[in-house]
């Protein structure tokens, strides 16, 4: 009979040590994972027009947007200022002080009360139009330029902040209403008619609501669904005949 073969040595410490430096070698080799690319819902949860983009951007391009929204340095007629409990908003224009027909003068002025040339939408806030654009999936992104971009964020403390069902104004504002997620997670509630839908909106998640979506469904936010803070980016752009040129604002949020 043949003699049994001896049983390897298990590998020494010293030898699983080199093993594992050397698996972390290939690893840095290879560089960070690729960041996930951006999904496209639409119609998403049954309503018509609304259009959600998960990892629409990565927490990188997150962060920058948001710490370029508080340095304070693009606000349009002062910084941060409190709505309501629990929520707060900084404009970077065009400002857009009346939303009532029959009270007063109406438009999205460029021009603040007193008298400064706003420049031009932020950079994070032009980004947040061409990538919409690059898409390629939402048809109304085709009249959305960075003149016409109302835009400002909205920031929802855990628990409070939040807002109830409504229509962004029809009237005076184009198809496409953007909100993009920088921070937090949020709830998005849909309703019509007795019907409610929720979408879910991690950090990095856009919607943007179009068609019936923009026209027949409410949307809400209630507070339950922030539970650390939650910061977004809005645009909201203005139709041209009602983008003010010409004249200061009428008041300032200063």
């Amino acid at each position: 009979r043949p003699a049994k073969r001896p049983k390897p040595a298990p590998p020494s410490p010293s030898c699983n040590a080199q093993l594992a430096q050397l698996r972390r070698e290939r690893e840095t080799r290879r560089g960070p994972p690729p960041p996930p690319q951006p999904e496209v819902i639409q119609d998403a949860e049954g309503v018509r027009g609304l259009v959600v983009v998960k990892n629409f951007w990565g927490r990188a391009q997150c962060v920058t947007a948001l710490a370029a929204i508080d340095s304070g340095a693009h606000a349009f007629e002062g910084g941060w200022r409190g709505r309501d409990r629990g929520r707060s908003s900084m404009h970077f224009g065009p400002l857009v002080p009346n939303f009532q027909r029959k009270n007063g003068d109406i438009g999205a002025w460029t021009t603040d009360s007193r008298g400064r040339q706003k420049p031009g939408p932020p950079p994070f806030v032009r980004d947040l139009i061409r990538d919409a654009k690059a898409l390629r999936a939402i048809p109304a992104m085709a009249s959305v330029t960075d003149d016409t971009a109302c835009s400002f964020v909205q920031r929802y403390e855990p628990g409070q902040g939040g807002l109830k069902p409504h229509f962004d104004h029809r009237w005076m504002f184009q198809e496409a209403i953007l909100s993009l997620s920088l921070e937090g997670e949020g709830l998005l509630r849909m309703h019509l008619d007795g019907r409610v839908r929720e979408i879910t909106l991690a950090r990095g998640t856009l919607f943007v609501m179009t068609g019936d979506a923009r026209h027949e469904w409410m949307h809400e936010l209630p507070p339950s669904g922030v539970a650390a803070r939650r910061t977004a980016l809005i645009v909201r752009p203005v139709k041209r005949g009602y983008l003010k040129k010409k004249g200061r604002a009428p008041f300032s949020y200063e």
